[in-house]
């Protein structure tokens, strides 16, 4: 056994934020670097990014994988540093709810106010969702579990 790397391993993600259900004041402390994330089982391959933020005076990595709508939580970043030019300095509110999903299971929904802004605005194009504007679509109180 290579201690030396288990050891290594047990010290990643210390410093790495994962959001809890409720609402998180996130300051973005340097613009988005690309990374991979790798499943050891599988071997798959994930493309994410790794944003340095301030939560709650503490600096932390904060990993999220590149969604494919401005939907996803990495779309709603992208919409955010679209419009301003850039991530980094930006204070975000983060509203992280579960919700029920189609298979009856649980899962986390994201929501960044200050995406939902801009969309609403009509500061960039969106998709439909369910022939509702996406805006709308990123937070539906009716999958709200309490």
């Amino acid at each position: 056994m290579d201690y030396e790397k288990e050891v290594g391993k047990l010290n990643e993600g210390v410093n790495v934020w994962k959001p809890s259900t409720g609402v998180h004041d996130v300051f973005v402390m340097a613009e988005p670097e690309e990374t991979v994330y790798k499943d050891e089982e599988s071997g798959k391959e994930t493309p994410q990014i790794k944003l340095k933020v301030r939560i709650k005076n503490e600096e932390k990595d904060w990993y999220v994988g590149k969604g494919i709508t401005t939907r996803s939580l990495y779309g709603q970043l992208m919409v955010i540093g679209r419009h301003h030019g850039k991530l980094e300095g930006q204070n975000l509110t983060l509203n992280v709810i579960e919700i029920r999903s189609k298979d009856g299971g649980m899962q986390k929904s994201y929501t960044i106010t200050e995406a939902l802004r801009i969309i609403q605005e009509g500061n960039i194009t969106v998709e439909t969702v369910n022939n509702q504007p996406e805006s709308q679509a990123l937070y539906d109180p009716a999958n709200v579990v309490k």
